[in-house]
Order: C-alpha cells, then structure tokens, then sequence
C-alpha cells in the first residue's frame, strides 16, 4: 500500500497538492471493510479520535476513527516508508503542478510535466477511450460504453498508459490529465507557465 501511494503521487505531481493524511479505521472505508463482521462488531472508538461538538448536539458527532486490530497495525518498515513519502511529497512545491501541467480539452492533451510543453491531438477512437477513462473502468467496461472493438481499445489504453496519460490501479484506468483550457491554466499560472508548442498528431 505504501509503494502503491507513492507510485499514485509521482503520477498526480501536475495536480494540485493533495493531504495524504494519516493511517486511520473509518466506518465504512475500504480498510474497514476488509475486517471480518467478528472484527466490525469488536471495533472500538480511538481515544481522544471523536470531533467537538457543540453543547447539546453531542449525539450527532460523527467523525472518528477505531482502534486498529493488532494484525493491520503498519511494521516499521511501513511507517519509515509512508514518514519518507511525506517528507518528499512535502519538497513540492505548491505551484509546482502550474509549471508541470497535464490538461485536455477536447482532442488536445497538453502536456507539461517534463519541462518541454507541447501538444498532442488524440485520434478519434483515442479521444473517445480517454474521455471514458475520466471515471475508473475496466478495458471491458471501457469497450462497452465507447462502443470500440476490444483489440482496438487494448492497443489504445496500452499507447496511453505508456506515455502516463492513464493510471492503472486495481484493474481499472483512470485519465491523469486534467479536463482544464489552456486558458483557464494560463490564467492560473499568472504567466508562469510553459510556453506551448505547436500541436502535433498522435
């Protein structure tokens, strides 16, 4: 899971910075889910974990976290990786994601993480793969809803994933580029971002 965070962050650095918080049980969220019902039942609130409410209204407080079963509490090792994680997710810098961008609008994916910026014009078929990618799928579920042979988006999530405009997590491909114009980034970036170079056919 820790490797799995850093290799998702290194992927996300032309995003907005993000908290990676802290390893936390929450009712409902997947860690929680994967105990047993014997685990769920035994769950207890962690001390001092509960939010302040206002007088009165103590019954409506929500927001805690349980008490980790021995078994899932994170080895050293695990704690000195995610502590190195946040140290050097911390050395980036804010607006580090305005000089490094990755947008699309449209068939055009401009692409500014290495330094050099420039544009790409996705094919037909391409654009189509790529706008279903904006919520997590299958390449079944991406073949279903696009109406493309599978052969055809295999080849297509595979040239994407190569050049890091996909992530592929738990089976599933998300798009990395953010649904953004060049000039609503421009404008953003108060003139600090990369000067684009002309478009080019991928």
């Amino acid at each position: 899971e820790v490797a799995n965070t850093r290799r998702t962050l290194e992927s996300m650095l032309h995003m907005p910075r993000i908290d990676i918080g802290r390893y936390l049980l929450e009712i409902d969220s997947p860690l929680y889910r994967s105990l047993s019902p014997e685990e769920q039942q035994n769950s207890h609130v962690k001390s001092g974990s509960a939010s302040a409410m206002p007088r009165g209204r103590d019954d409506y407080s929500v927001y805690f976290s349980l008490e980790v079963p021995p078994r899932m509490q994170p080895t050293e090792k695990a704690q000195k990786d995610w502590s190195d994680i946040a140290v050097w997710y911390k050395t980036i810098t804010p607006d580090y994601w305005i000089r490094h961008f990755l947008i699309v609008n449209g068939s055009t994916i401009t692409d500014c993480r290495s330094g050099k910026a420039e544009k790409i014009i996705l094919s037909t078929d391409a654009e189509k793969v790529y706008r279903e990618c904006h919520k997590p799928k299958t390449l079944d579920q991406i073949g279903e809803t696009s109406g493309l042979p599978k052969n055809i988006v295999e080849k297509i999530v595979r040239e994407l994933e190569e050049k890091k405009y996909l992530l592929k997590s738990g089976g599933k491909f998300l798009s990395l580029a953010l649904r953004m114009s060049e000039e609503e980034i421009m404008k953003l970036a108060g003139g600090n971002a990369m000067t684009i170079l002309p478009a080019r056919e991928d």
